[in-house]
């Protein structure tokens, strides 16, 4: 296992300058030497180091507190501050799917509100936190609604998404880009880090705002997002040219 170079403080802030708006938040990561290359010669980005780095060159305070390694997998999915929807290598890896593997991104549920958790954004999320004081960023992030939900009911502290949320609220990656005349492709790639992305343009057909749980099932090589609570299925992931299961 490799470790890079992590640059912090001014060195960092010129970086992120240098690499500009465009860039990916992956090619941020590993500009700025966020990254571990595995024994397999896998990559590993190390997005929580990374976004406290940043908060930290650029004099956000807040405490240090990190979690323990290893929770137990929750098979729950909650939509982000940014609209995504995010399932980890922990459950793309049961069954098999490989980076590069596409999936059809298929919407069974119908558009309506659906009640969700409220987490903080933009200028909300910036004055809870000046409210809140110096309290570790775990704390900040359960108290700003970025709670991750175990499998025994129990909640953990989203820390990730709480740094990038506050990141994107200090204006830290500048505005997104919309491309004019985007069609959807309803198909979404196993990333190299294993993991899977269904994005806002989808979630938002459905009505799924941020905080808003769904519950992962997993059948043969398929991904079935529910509603947690129902049994209502809202999105279904199929690997390209399999047949789905009943």
């Amino acid at each position: 296992m490799t470790r890079s170079n992590m640059l912090t403080g001014a060195e960092l802030l010129a970086k992120v300058k240098e690499i500009g708006n465009d860039a990916s938040k992956a090619d941020l990561l590993r500009g700025c030497g966020y990254v571990t290359i595995m024994e397999d010669g896998t990559e590993r980005l190390n997005a929580t180091a990374f976004f406290e780095a940043l908060l930290e060159a650029k004099g956000v305070s807040g405490g240090t507190g990190k979690g323990k390694g290893g929770p137990k997998l929750s098979y729950v999915t909650i939509v982000q501050f940014n609209g995504n929807l995010s399932i980890s290598k922990a459950y793309t890896s049961q069954l098999g799917l490989k980076p590069g593997d596409q999936l059809e991104i298929r919407l069974c549920g119908k558009k309506t509100k659906r009640e969700s958790r409220t987490m903080l954004t933009g200028d909300d999320l910036l004055a809870k936190v000046m409210e809140l004081g110096d309290i570790p960023h775990s704390d900040l992030a359960l108290k700003c609604g970025y709670v991750i939900i175990k499998k025994d009911g129990t909640e953990r502290a989203n820390t990730t998404g709480f740094l990038e949320a506050i990141l994107e609220a200090q204006g830290a990656f500048g505005a997104s880009k919309v491309r004019p005349g985007r069609r959807l492709s309803y198909v979404t790639e196993v990333q190299f880090n294993g993991n899977l992305l269904v994005g806002k343009a989808y979630t938002a057909q459905l009505g799924l705002n941020p905080g808003y749980e769904l519950e992962i099932k997993l059948e043969g090589k398929q991904i079935n997002l529910i509603a947690r609570g129902s049994a209502e299925e809202l999105i279904k992931l199929i690997p390209v040219g399999a047949v789905e299961e009943e």
